[in-house]
C-alpha cells in the first residue's frame, strides 16, 4: 500500500496523528481520516510515529505494524514484456510443396493470427540452377509467362547468367 491513513494533522508539532496502514483497514475504518503518502510517515528509526506516546502505541490507535519503507508492501514486478514479431525460414520439398506449405498453414500461420491485430506477410523465394548447358530457351519462355500469368512482378523474379 502506498498509503496510510491518519485520523488529523497537529499543525503544532506538524505531524500526522492516530496513522493506520492503509493496508489493514476495512471500509468501515474510512471515516473522516486523512489519505497520507507514505513518505510523510517518519520510519522508525526517525522517533516514535505521530499519535504514539513515547513510542508506545496509543490503545485508540490499534497496533497494525510499522510503516517504515522496510515495512513497506514490495509491489509485484511487472510482467515480462511478450514477443512481438516472428520469423521463420524453411526449406520445402519442392516434390511436396503443396503439402508442406498446407502444414505450416495449420501449424504456424493459423495460430499467429489468433492474436488480436496480427499481421501475416508470406514469402515464397524459389532459386533454381541448371547444369553448365544452362537453362533451354522454351523453360526461359514458359517460365516467364507462368510468372506474367500468376502477376508475379518481373523485379522480382529473373534469369541470370553466372
Amino acid at each position: 500500500w502506498p498509503f496510510a491513513l491518519a485520523a488529523g494533522f497537529d499543525e503544532a508539532t506538524g505531524a500526522y496523528v492516530d496513522i493506520v496502514d492503509g493496508g489493514a483497514l476495512t471500509p468501515g475504518d474510512l471515516g473522516s481520516r486523512l489519505l497520507v503518502r507514505r513518505e510523510a510517515v517518519p520510519a522508525p528509526s526517525e522517533g516514535p510515529h505521530p499519535g504514539m506516546a513515547g513510542g508506545e502505541a496509543r490503545e485508540d490507535a490499534g497496533n497494525r505494524g510499522d510503516f517504515g519503507p522496510d515495512k513497506l508492501p514490495q509491489p509485484s514486478p511487472p510482467p515480462a514484456p511478450r514477443p512481438k514479431r516472428f520469423f521463420a525460414s524453411l526449406k520445402l520439398d519442392p516434390d511436396r510443396a503443396g503439402r508442406d506449405v498446407a502444414r505450416i498453414m495449420d501449424g504456424l500461420l493459423i495460430e499467429l493470427t489468433r492474436a488480436p491485430g496480427s499481421e501475416i506477410a508470406l514469402t515464397l523465394e524459389i532459386h533454381g540452377s541448371a547444369d553448365e548447358a544452362g537453362y533451354p530457351e522454351d523453360i526461359v519462355d514458359t517460365v516467364v509467362a507462368n510468372a506474367r500469368d500468376l502477376k508475379l512482378s518481373e523485379g522480382d523474379l529473373g534469369f541470370e547468367e553466372e
